[in-house]
């Protein structure tokens, strides 16, 4: 390779060479793929330095380690002006890229891991386009754990990314908390926009309840552990945001009164629940009946068009199931329908919002 450094000072060419593996009598050459920062150098300097065949020949043997945006293509391109070099060469180099990208082909081909949408996440790519990815690439083999799921929560994955990532996900059990084991009750019915617990148990003293999903969980606060009495559930609290859930705590036996609760937080998974405290203030036990209800609250236009513009493109079937769950509480306009096609909404999604207009505590059709 012809070197003509001219005025310049040849111990910074002469590093930058090193640095990027150009070959050169007498130095090693290193295996790293190059780095944004070393190429731009690198094109800064000059086609009479650093010919272009020589650097697509080293991007091609060694590859690179960025995925290549538009804004590094630019940086690029201002990089090559510097070094006089002539567009058609700058343009070559860019090319060249596209195939030497070492995380390239993970991220534009393979199915979507964990760590694939953390890293996503971080470049701030939308939820709604990882879930696009996902429809298209599929989900990578594995297990997704819980370190992945509060992992990529904390990076803002969307509650539906995190629901299409760990679709078989349980509530976290609370620390400290016994199950108390319930039965279905004889109405028992999956899929219902309504349901409840009904938590029998003998109490002594203070015990704190919780009811997830299709799971009563109980926490002797004071006195001894509760004993379950035949607690039943009539149908299993879905895995939706506190606030589109109604709860009634209602108290049908047991002598001590004024039992106070509150809707739970969601756990790393997005399951929240109810719970509640039972106070039984005389000597020893006492048979306790609370009956927990809970209602879901339709969708509002507002919050339809938002699960819609998040999921319609990229997994529809789960908006339909939510809506045909839920419901929905006033019927759309034509520029709501327009709006929500837009977003990716199919034909078969459209019906069902026309299918499920209701009112708050009407069952869907």
């Amino acid at each position: 390779m012809a070197l003509r450094f001219g005025s310049a000072r040849p111990r910074a060419f002469l590093l930058i060479l090193i640095a990027i593996g150009l070959s050169l009598p007498g130095v090693a050459q290193t295996p790293a793929p190059m780095n944004l920062s070393t190429l731009k150098q690198v094109l800064a300097i000059g086609e009479d330095v650093v010919p272009t065949n020589d650097v697509i020949a080293r991007i091609k043997k060694e590859g690179v380690d960025f995925f290549l945006d538009a804004d590094m293509k630019t940086e690029l391109i201002l990089a090559a002006a510097k070094g006089h070099r002539n567009e058609t060469d700058t343009l070559k180099i860019i090319d060249s890229l596209a195939d030497a990208c070492l995380p390239c082909k993970e991220r534009m081909e393979a199915p979507i891991s964990p760590e694939l949408a953390l890293r996503f996440l971080k470049e701030q790519v939308r939820s709604k386009d990882i879930l696009k990815a996902i429809k298209k690439r599929g989900l990578a083999q594995g297990p997704i754990t819980l370190e992945d799921i509060v992992a990529l929560r904390a990076a803002g994955a969307s509650e539906q990314l995190l629901r299409v990532m760990k679709p078989d996900a349980q509530p976290v059990p609370p620390e400290g908390f016994i199950e108390i084991e319930a039965a279905k009750s004889k109405t028992f019915a999956d899929n219902r926009p309504n349901g409840s617990f009904d938590v029998r148990a003998r109490v002594d003293d203070k015990v704190e309840f919780r009811v997830v999903y299709d799971k009563i969980y109980a926490k002797a606060l004071s006195g001894n552990a509760p004993v379950n009495q035949g607690s039943e559930i009539s149908s299993v609290l879905p895995r939706l945001p506190a606030d589109v859930i109604q709860f009634t705590l209602r108290q049908k036996d047991g002598r001590s009164k004024g039992a106070t609760g509150e809707a739970l937080p969601p756990d790393a998974y997005g399951f929240t629940g109810y719970k509640f405290t039972v106070t039984d203030e005389k000597a020893k036990d006492d048979r306790y009946h609370f009956e927990v209800a809970w209602q879901l609250k339709p969708f509002t236009i507002a919050t339809l068009k938002a699960e819609v513009e998040e999921l319609g493109s990229s997994f529809p079937e789960l908006v339909i199931q939510d809506i045909r769950l839920r419901g929905v509480d006033s019927a759309p306009t034509p520029d709501d329908y327009l709006a929500m096609r837009a977003a990716g909404a199919n034909e078969e999604l459209l019906t069902a919002i026309g299918g499920s207009i209701r009112t708050s505590n009407a069952p869907p059709r």
